[in-house]
């Protein structure tokens, strides 16, 4: 294309190169933690109703048999503010938890990451109970356990796996466009993620009785 010449062209100054400032790069400062008092009246009930059934039911059979409970061998949702990397590190402390899909964990950009974690038993869950009531007191984490005490302060949320994890509102949409108009005896075709554990016996028999 032809310049105009009644319109000359702009010189843009370069701008002159910044030193870098010496020593290590500013870290992100960390998330806001919530108060004991409010984590406490949020998440105390479920984690006292805990204690007190693992106290007479080792096995924590009353806790599964209720689906809105924090139960032995239940998927839970951890919803923490800030950086997932404590609770990545704090969960690798206590034998038996399985995080599950890990590879796809949100990044340390996410202002609010969601994990899942799978407690296989009881003695896990009553590990977790008694880093919680160490936290709420007060006291010193256990060597080794201090990243529980940024998980706790900055937890949003803690829940068992459910239908709110199972179908997002914008998925019910898609599947209310999808069903609309269509027979009542008319196949419609679905997904299943099944989540597998390293125990193979146990996997095998869970995918035979969804088949």
């Amino acid at each position: 294309m032809a310049s105009d010449p009644t319109k000359p062209l702009l010189r843009l100054r370069l701008g002159a190169p910044q030193p870098r400032l010496p020593g290590k790069p500013a870290r992100p400062p960390k998330p806001e933690a919530y108060t004991n008092e409010d984590q406490d009246r949020r998440f105390g009930p479920a984690f006292s109703r805990l204690a007190e059934v693992l106290a007479r039911d080792p096995a924590g059979l009353e806790l599964r048999a209720d689906p809105a409970a924090l139960a032995p061998e239940r998927l839970l949702v951890f919803e923490v503010r800030g950086s997932i990397g404590p609770f990545v590190k704090a969960i690798n402390k206590v034998p038996g938890l399985e995080l599950v899909d890990e590879e796809e964990l949100p990044t340390d950009e996410d202002k609010a990451p969601v994990a899942y974690l799978l407690v296989p038993d009881a003695r896990a869950l009553r590990h977790i109970e008694s880093l919680w009531r160490i936290w709420r007191a007060g006291r010193e984490m256990p060597e080794g356990y201090t990243p529980w005490r940024d998980v706790f302060a900055c937890l949003r949320d803690l829940r068992p796996w459910g239908p709110a994890d199972r179908v997002q509102p914008a998925d019910s949409d898609i599947l209310s466009e999808e069903i609309f108009g269509k027979a009542d005896d008319e196949l419609i075709p679905l997904e299943i993620e099944l989540i597998f554990r390293p125990q193979t016996a146990s996997g095998a028999a869970n995918e035979a009785v969804v088949a």
